[in-house]
């Protein structure tokens, strides 16, 4: 597997430590099914070993590799909004009007519960794992609609599961544009060459710094303009290199050379220790950048 390039978190505030029976059991009522008929998507766990595989979890050195998995059905908008057309015209010759913006609606509504037992099923699926001894959850996605599901299911599906999203965007931003106005980032940390700057009176007055040497004075007289930073570029022991945002989520997250090379390293002698080497290496790494991160920014006190 390879390692997560988006990272999404959340504190596991409270984690039941269920033993691999149960857990199977209790991820295995929250099952991804098939669409119904008349059903737009459905959602649940699927197999992180691939779509053949029954397990639900991969677990490794106390940690849980899940799969979360949506089947959607999908209606090509030209198709939808042609169809919605007719409808329409034929309206007008029964009716001598057209229709009003609530008759829109109903007639796009009753458009799509025609078509969508055609539409074609577009399945998709994003991994996230369990870290109880660091206390997170780390979901591998760039949006935050898609990680909140995740969170809401993982709740809904192991009882006694207490998440927390990291809501300190003051605090970080704080720290951020202290780090880029004194040039100077905590131990372990290194600015890279990309940041988001905004302008705390007006939110559309945004600078996006991409390929850019940080540490030089037309950077720092954004932040002398009353600029604050909501996105910077870091690099964390020569080992990670990633953009931190504002609400705590971590993107483009790539390893550097020397973390590459350790990871090609890892046995391979079938897929399955594979699978379970490279799960527990990306976990230890990414469970000392976010206590590292959480440190450095002070979330710790929150």
């Amino acid at each position: 597997m390879p390692f997560f390039r988006n990272l999404r978190v959340y504190r596991l505030n409270q984690w039941p430590a269920p033993d691999d029976a149960t857990l199977a059991e209790q991820l295995e009522a929250q099952a991804l099914k098939p669409c119904g008929r008349l059903e737009p998507a459905s959602i649940g766990w699927t197999s992180p070993y691939g779509r053949d595989d029954e397990r639900l979890a991969h677990t490794a050195n106390g940690c849980h590799l899940l799969r979360f998995g949506v089947n959607e059905r999908v209606l090509p908008t030209a198709v939808l909004k042609e169809a919605v057309a007719e409808r329409a015209s034929a309206f007008r010759e029964r009716t001598g009007s057209k229709p009003n913006r609530r008759q829109q609606v109903t007639l796009r509504d009753e458009v799509m519960m025609e078509l969508l037992p055609q539409a074609f099923i577009k399945p998709a699926h994003t991994d996230c794992y369990l870290d109880p001894k660091g206390e997170w959850l780390v979901v591998d996605a760039a949006s935050a609609k898609r990680a909140d599901e995740i969170a809401t299911l993982l709740r809904q599906s192991i009882d006694g599961t207490r998440l927390t999203v990291i809501d300190a965007a003051n605090r970080i931003q704080t720290h951020l544009t202290h780090w880029l106005s004194q040039g100077q980032c905590p131990d372990e940390l290194a600015f890279s060459d990309e940041c988001d700057l905004r302008d705390d009176e007006d939110a559309r007055s945004t600078v996006k710094c991409r390929h850019q040497d940080l540490e030089t004075q037309e950077v720092r007289q954004h932040i002398d303009a009353g600029k604050r930073v909501v996105k910077l570029g870091l690099c964390w022991n020569e080992r990670l290199s990633f953009s931190v945002s504002e609400d705590f989520a971590l993107t483009r997250v790539r390893p550097e050379d020397i973390l590459s090379e350790q990871f090609e390293d890892l046995p391979a002698d079938d897929d399955l220790q594979r699978m379970d080497a490279e799960f527990v290496f990306m976990t230890l790494e990414y469970r000392a950048l976010l206590n590292s991160l959480e440190t450095a920014l002070e979330l710790d006190s929150e």
